[in-house]
């Protein structure tokens, strides 16, 4: 078992000694937050703003202090909105960005207290335990988490700002009627400062939470860092390399797609799913995926790191953008071929051939690049029940392991023995999907589909489109789509090769134009 099958990378008190002491995933997610409250802070203040203008605008005679209660609203708005363009600057720093949230936590607790000191000093009805400056001290680092010790110190100025604008009223003489007194000092003071000594504890459980997630999500020498997609074999990742900070896709495998009937246990689970990646990672072909890393997380799940490809899977660029030329179908359809021959000379068998396992891409100064997924990495435990609608057919079906119903070969179905040809006859199926945009067979359940794979005889293509298909491609495909194995091309190297005189050429050029036009920015699985 590789090292990389612990959780191992920066530790906790690594992070802690970090500025914000998260990783850039809670970062970015406490960046959001801010600009959230700091927005609802614009709403609210400027609302409250509004109100009291037109409030004092009507009366006749407005003391002075109440004008400057409107200056205190009038440059809270102003706090709230210069944060809420910080949030939005993307060349601004994270970490600076956050920083300037706890500046601005304190700023507005002192305009709001000033506010709050100025409405008593006048008469307006104003209980200093129930001021703004309360929520925001408690709700703030709950919101924006940062360490307990920068809590603290953000806390306390906050929670000070209260008697000091007490203090400051009393000292310009705006009081008017009652005078400042120690027992309305101190009142003023202590729920303030209980609020701090409230957010310094829940910050601290806040905090310390984060940091859990945070080492949650590393796995071997790599950081997860936000998930880009789910499906029927696991879930996967945007990950980050800890020291080289190389962008990586990890993919979580549930377990239990790797079991046998027999259910042989854990160890053996463990025992193949490492012989795969090992036998997997030696596929030299640049159109087999790579595997950088893999291993075994500590709550049993399976994973494997592998490049983070710019590019868009077979299914969702004939989703996206229609059926595809005859000459580009095949220019991509033989370079998956040029992978499972390799993988095939090495008794691995992909099983699960389908266009969301078929990756297009830019690669280096290449275009149309294609890249098989999911190499051998999975087993077949045979079938199962499992109804369901034909339109979510196409993900991998859990209760039969390797295979999508939309693309499996009627051996795989019966649990026959599979050779070669059980992958060819995937890629018969997902030529037919991209030159007509339609599965081979997608009438009814899962089970109704299977049994169509099994014993019905498949639509001709050209009958399921108005696009031109050359004569014997459709008859390729025919043949990739036969009930019998022996009469489906041998291997992928002869379908490469009979795949080559079926249809012209794709060329670079060609395929440069189309990534200009349609996908001019980087789009990363």
């Amino acid at each position: 078992m590789s090292q990389s099958a612990r959780f191992v990378g920066t530790s906790s008190e690594e992070l802690k000694r970090a500025w914000f002491g998260l990783p850039p995933e809670l970062l970015r997610k406490s960046r959001r937050r801010l600009r959230f409250l700091s927005l609802v802070g614009f709403i609210i203040v400027g609302l409250m703003l509004t109100l009291k203008f037109n409030k004092f605008r009507s009366e006749a005679n407005t003391p002075d202090q109440l004008w400057i209660i409107l200056f205190a609203d009038l440059g809270g708005t102003l706090v709230c909105a210069f944060v809420l363009w910080l949030t939005l600057q993307k060349n601004i720093r994270t970490s600076r960005v956050l920083n300037a949230g706890l500046i601005f936590e304190v700023v507005l607790c002192a305009l709001l207290s000033l506010e709050a000191a100025l409405a008593m000093r006048a008469g307006i009805p104003q209980p200093m335990f129930v001021t703004w400056v309360i929520p925001i001290i408690i709700l703030f680092p709950l919101v924006v988490p940062s360490p307990p010790g920068r809590t603290m110190i953000t806390a306390t100025l906050a929670a000070a700002t209260m008697p000091i604008a007490l203090l400051l009223v009393h000292v310009l003489g705006l009081e008017r009627g009652v005078p400042i007194t120690p027992e309305l000092f101190l009142r003023a003071s202590a729920a303030p400062f209980i609020a701090a000594a409230i957010a310094v504890f829940a910050s601290r459980i806040v905090y310390n939470y984060n940091l859990e997630l945070a080492e949650a999500k590393r796995l071997g020498s790599y950081v997860l860092e936000a998930p880009l997609g789910k499906g029927g074999m696991g879930e996967v990742w945007r990950a980050k390399h800890h020291l080289l900070a190389r962008p990586a896709a990890i993919k979580l495998i549930r377990p239990d797609l790797l079991q046998s009937e027999a259910e042989s246990g854990l160890d053996s689970v463990r025992e193949r799913f490492e012989r795969e990646a090992k036998a997997t990672a030696k596929l030299s072909c640049p159109h087999t995926i790579d595997i950088y890393d893999y291993g075994i997380t500590e709550d049993e799940r399976l994973y494997y790191v592998m490049p983070l490809l710019d590019g868009v899977d077979l299914g969702d660029l004939v989703r996206e953008h229609g059926p595809l030329p005859p000459a580009r179908a095949v220019h991509l359809v033989r370079q998956v071929c040029r992978s499972l021959d390799e993988a095939h000379a090495a008794n691995l068998i992909h099983r699960d051939i389908k266009p969301d396992n078929l990756y297009a891409c830019r690669y280096g100064r290449d275009y149309d690049f294609m890249k098989v997924l999911d190499f051998g990495l999975v087993r077949n435990p045979g079938a199962g029940d499992g109804r369901e609608d034909a339109a979510s057919n196409e993900s991998t079906d859990s209760s039969m392991g390797a295979g999508s119903p939309m693309f499996m070969a009627p051996e795989q179905i019966l649990g026959q023995q599979v050779d070669p040809r059980t992958d060819v006859y995937g890629l018969g199926g997902v030529l037919y999907w991209l030159l007509t945009g339609k599965y081979v067979f997608d009438q009814g359940y899962t089970e109704e589909i299977l049994e169509q794979h099994v014993h019905a005889e498949p639509v001709p293509p050209t009958q399921r489109t108005k696009r031109k298909i050359p004569a014997p491609l459709e008859a390729i495909i025919l043949r990739c789509l036969e009930k019998d194995p022996s009469r489906r091309p041998e291997s992928a190297a002869v379908l490469s090769e009979e795949l080559s005189r079926a249809a012209p050429e794709w060329t670079m050029d060609e395929a440069a134009a189309w990534w200009t036009q349609h996908r001019p920015r980087e789009s990363q699985i």
